[in-house]
C-alpha cells in the first residue's frame, strides 16, 4: 500500500484502500507507520475519517481520539528491538565484544585474588 510521508513526531505515513472498486470513497484499509517504523493496518476506516487524518493539525492527537481505539487492528511489521546488556539501559554495540570483554576482567580479578 502507498503511504504519503507526514509532519509528525509520531507518525510517518499513512496510507488508505477501499475495501472494495465499487465503493472507492467508503470504508478501507488505513496504514499508518509510526516514526518507530512499525507499521499498523486498521480495517473499515471511512475514507472521510482517512481525509480528517491527514489535514489534522496534530497527527498524533487525531490518532489517539480518533483511530487508536476506534478500528480493530494488525500490526504488519514491528522493528526488532535492541539487545540490551543485563541490569544496564545500554545498548550492546557488539554481544561477543562484550562476552571478551567480561573475561579479560574476571582474568584481571582471578590474577589479583592469586
Amino acid at each position: 500500500m502507498d503511504r504519503i510521508s507526514v509532519k509528525s513526531s509520531q507518525i510517518a505515513g499513512i496510507g488508505w484502500e477501499p475495501n472494495s472498486a465499487e465503493e472507492p470513497q467508503g470504508k478501507g484499509v488505513l496504514e499508518v507507520q509510526f516514526t518507530s517504523t512499525a507499521v499498523y493496518r486498521y480495517t473499515d476506516v471511512p475514507y472521510l475519517e482517512y481525509r480528517k487524518f491527514l489535514a489534522a493539525e496534530s497527527k498524533g492527537v487525531h490518532f489517539n481520539t480518533w483511530i487508536r481505539a476506534n478500528y480493530e487492528y494488525v500490526c504488519v511489521f514491528k522493528p526488532e528491538k535492541k539487545q540490551k546488556e543485563e541490569g544496564h539501559g545500554e545498548t550492546i554495540p557488539n554481544p561477543s565484544l562484550t562476552k571478551d570483554l567480561k573475561k579479560s576482567i574476571k582474568a584481571v580479578k582471578d590474577k589479583k585474588r592469586a
